[in-house]
């Protein structure tokens, strides 16, 4: 149990970062997906 609870720590918080970084650049994202695959194909 502890496992997934830090997984679902470091993904919250690593998404949370990600859409900061992305909105300070002008883009807007709604979902992880979506700043992943950003992220991925740029």
């Amino acid at each position: 149990m502890a496992l997934i609870q830090s997984f679902e720590f470091f993904f919250e918080l690593t998404w949370k970062v990600l859409k900061d970084h992305l909105d300070n650049n002008g883009i807007k994202v709604f979902m992880p997906k979506e700043g992943i695959l950003f992220y991925k194909n740029n």
